[in-house]
This record gives C-alpha cells, sequence and structure tokens, in this order.
C-alpha cells in the first residue's frame, strides 16, 4: 500500500530536480561541513590530559618533561641567535666586515686609475694565458717524450736481448759474472773473436814450424817460387827475428848469403816446471865449410840439401877399376853399388844351388 503511494509522489517531482547532480565544489563545501561537526564521545576531556591526571602508564608526565626541555633548549638558541646578531657578536662583527668591504669596494670603483688598474688586470691575464699556452705545449712535449722513452726503453731491452741475453754467476772470488749466449750478437762475437785468435795463434804456429822446416832443409823443394825480394830459401828464417845476433840467422827479407846455421829449438813434455827433454836443439849448418863433420851427439847436423848434394856427389864420382887382360875400367859410386849387389845376389844364388 505504502509502495502504492510513494510512487506516485516520486513522479510528481519536478523533473529538473530530480535529474540535478551535485557539483564538486557541493560536495566538497559539504565535506568540510561534516568535518566540523562535533562528536564529544572521541575528545577527550582537558582536564583528563594534564600532568596531575597522569598515570604511570600512560607517558604524560614523560612527554611534557621532553617538551619542557626542547622548550628550555629553543629558548636558547633563540638567545644564542640574538647574541650572535648583536653589534659585538660574531655575525654582527662578520656583517660589518662585510659591509666594510663592500663600501671599500664601491669606493675603490670610483678611483681615477681604474683604466689603468683594469690594463694591468687584462695584462696579466693575458700573460697568465700565454703561460697556460706554453705550459699545455711543454705538457704535450712531456708526454711525447713519456713515450719517446718507453719506446726507447723496449728498444734498449730488445737490444740487450740481442746483445748478450746471458745468464749470470758467481766466480770463485764472490764477482757476478754474464755469460752471453753463443746466438746473441756478443756471443756469436766473442765466437768470431776466438776464431780469428785460433786462427792467428795456428798462422804462428805454422809459421815457426815452417821456419823449422826450412832450417832443416837448408834449400826450397823443387818447384818452389820464392817471394819477390827473397834471395835465396833463408827468407823463411825471418820469425827468428830478435835472436841472438851471433848465431848469424838472417833478420831482413833482403838478406844476400845464407845463415852459418839455424836453429831448431829443443822438443819437451811441455811441463811448465821440471820439463823433460825429448829432443835437444839442433843446428842445422847449410854448408860443411862450417861444420865438417857431424858429431855424434847430433846436436849439429848438415841440412838436408847439404846431405842431398853431398849423396848425389858421392855417387857420381868414378873410381877405377882393374880388369880381365889388363884393361881398366872407370865406374861410378852408383855403378859400384850396383855392381856390389850383382855380385852379392849372384853369390846367394850360388849358394842356394849348393
Amino acid at each position: 500500500m505504502l509502495k502504492n503511494v510513494a510512487i506516485p509522489l516520486m513522479l510528481a517531482a519536478p523533473a529538473a530536480e530530480a535529474q540535478t547532480k551535485p557539483s564538486k565544489a557541493e560536495v566538497m563545501a559539504d565535506l568540510n561541513m561534516d568535518r566540523k561537526v562535533p562528536y564529544p564521545i572521541l575528545i577527550a576531556a582537558e582536564a583528563a590530559c594534564t600532568v596531575a591526571s597522569s598515570t604511570s602508564t600512560d607517558g604524560i608526565s614523560t612527554a611534557a618533561g621532553t617538551v619542557g626541555d626542547k622548550e628550555a633548549l629553543l629558548a636558547t638558541a633563540k638567545d644564542a641567535v640574538t647574541s650572535m646578531k648583536a653589534a659585538d657578536g660574531a655575525w654582527g662583527l662578520a656583517n660589518a666586515k662585510r659591509m666594510a668591504s663592500v663600501a671599500a669596494a664601491v669606493a675603490q670603483e670610483g678611483a681615477s686609475n681604474i683604466a689603468t688598474l683594469l690594463d694591468d688586470v687584462d695584462t696579466k691575464a693575458g700573460i697568465e694565458r700565454e703561460k697556460a699556452g706554453l705550459f699545455a705545449a711543454a705538457d704535450k712535449l712531456y708526454q711525447a717524450g713519456i713515450r719517446t722513452k718507453t719506446a726507447a726503453d723496449a728498444a734498449v731491452a730488445a737490444a740487450a736481448t740481442k746483445l748478450c741475453n746471458g745468464t749470470t754467476s758467481t766466480n770463485s772470488a764472490g764477482a757476478t759474472v754474464v755469460t752471453c749466449n753463443a746466438t746473441s750478437l756478443t756471443g756469436m762475437k766473442d765466437t768470431a773473436v776466438a776464431a780469428a785468435l785460433a786462427v792467428r795463434t795456428q798462422h804462428a804456429k805454422e809459421s815457426l814450424w815452417r821456419e823449422w822446416l826450412y832450417c832443416e832443409l837448408g834449400g826450397i823443394p823443387a818447384g818452389d817460387t820464392l817471394p819477390t825480394g827473397a834471395n835465396g830459401w833463408w827468407f823463411f828464417l825471418n820469425n827468428d827475428t830478435g835472436v841472438d845476433s851471433s848465431s848469424n840467422k838472417i833478420v831482413t827479407v833482403g838478406a844476400a848469403a845464407a845463415p852459418a846455421y839455424c836453429t831448431v829449438p829443443e822438443i819437451n813434455n811441455g811441463a811448465t816446471t821440471g820439463a823433460v827433454v825429448d829432443r835437444p836443439a839442433v843446428k842445422y849448418y847449410p854448408a860443411k865449410t862450417t861444420l865438417t863433420t857431424e858429431p855424434d851427439d847430433g846436436t849439429s847436423r848438415w841440412t838436408a840439401a847439404l846431405l842431398s848434394g853431398e849423396a848425389a856427389t858421392a855417387l857420381a864420382a868414378k873410381s877405377t877399376r882393374g880388369g880381365t887382360m889388363g884393361s881398366v875400367q872407370l865406374r861410378t859410386s852408383e855403378g859400384v853399388v850396383a855392381w856390389r849387389k850383382g855380385d852379392l845376389r849372384k853369390a846367394s844364388f850360388t849358394k842356394g844351388q849348393r
């Protein structure tokens, strides 16, 4: 029944009022009015929030003490700020100095030489810029020098590796000894030097041995050619230069005559002390006029050329032999030797037949 009555009443309301929506301002105004409506049940009585009404569990007394302490600190800070702002306070004095500096600067701006001062500033600024440019250029050069030094250090290290690349050791005296690798430049140089010294030593030995051979020979082999300026086989005895001149050894290339003799030194076992002589020194004479006969001790002998000449002379010498029926035959020593050999063979054959 009530439902049917309400429906006609709603239908009877004006259409404009039923269709109007509240604006945002109207909604906000309504909300503010709602906030201002008091709710006594939610607000504690003032007497219940005092220290006097505080209990041991609500902390109001402690909070009130904290608020009092903070208020005291705030009052102290305000007093300190007031003191600092005073004319004799730190801020007051600093402000006075600031104002004095500003006043001095303002007065300086009005000085008559301001143009000169500005020119000086510009000049010094220009000098500063020039110095800065020079510094930048110098820094570039320095950095380039660092790079060059780094490259040079690397090159030096590489060169050192190629130059030696050796190992270090300590000798008996405690000194450090560097032994270069054989494949390094120094190692190859040392090897080449050692080889050159060995060749020089060998050449000196062979020259000395050649001198002794020519001394013993007392002539030159068939088909050999003497160097230009040499007058005879004794040219090769030049290694005797500086030896006692009483030995009559040839000491110059152009010597005209052979020496009276030359000497082949003794041969020993090579011991440094107490050397044992295997063969004494021998003097070789190229002519019988200076040595008529060879002594038995072997220290003085004829040269091979002299012996060969004497043997050839002996073989060519002829002797008179009596023949059959009163004939006379001349035979050379060589022929006599051949006849004696034939006679010996004949006698040996006859003896063997018997």
